[in-house]
């Protein structure tokens, strides 16, 4: 049974045109380039294959991923000892199968906070020496989750999409700081 089970996938119209403008300009360029008719091909050619490259890359990060947040309960076996405790996971939907991509016991999450544009410079100050993963596929967020963890004493930021119900179950947990 889910505690909390929601899968986050954003309608990203900007990330959309985006991708499609830089296309169709990165062809275009090339095109004319080939043509012999503008003064410096090779400036031409370099920023078709840098608009190419910018729309395949907004197309995989923004438009083709698709995540799934959730905290679910798990039991460990310990001590001969049946203890119930809750984890955080996130999986990527990849064509018709879902991969686990971040699995983190609840207990190892030391503070869950809400990166928006009036504290961003103050989380990324703070976040400096943590590996730091995003699994947001917003391409123009401006409220993010950020959940810092410590695993084997080593620290862990990993940044999700803005959700008040998955807030609210985090801020049922008492270990984790807000």
């Amino acid at each position: 049974m889910y505690l909390f089970k929601k899968a986050i996938k954003h309608k990203n119209t900007f990330a959309k045109i985006s991708a499609a403008i830089c296309l169709v300009l990165g062809a275009a360029l090339l095109l004319i380039s080939s043509g012999g008719n503008v003064a410096y091909p090779i400036l031409a050619q370099v920023m078709g294959i840098l608009l190419l490259t910018f729309s395949v890359y907004v197309a995989i990060a923004f438009l083709l991923r698709e995540y799934t947040y959730s905290v679910e309960p798990n039991k460990h076996i310990a001590d001969d000892n049946i203890s119930e405790q809750y984890d955080f996971i996130i999986t990527e939907a990849k064509g018709n199968r879902n991969v686990k991509v971040c699995h983190i016991e609840i207990s190892d999450i030391r503070l869950v906070r809400v990166v928006d544009p009036s504290n961003r410079k103050q989380v990324k100050s703070e976040r400096k020496n943590m590996k730091r993963f995003t699994y947001d596929t917003n391409f123009t967020a401006n409220s993010q989750i950020e959940v810092v963890t410590c695993i084997d004493s080593e620290d862990y930021s990993i940044i999700i999409s803005y959700d008040e119900e998955l807030l609210r179950v985090f801020g049922s947990f008492p270990n984790i700081k807000k």
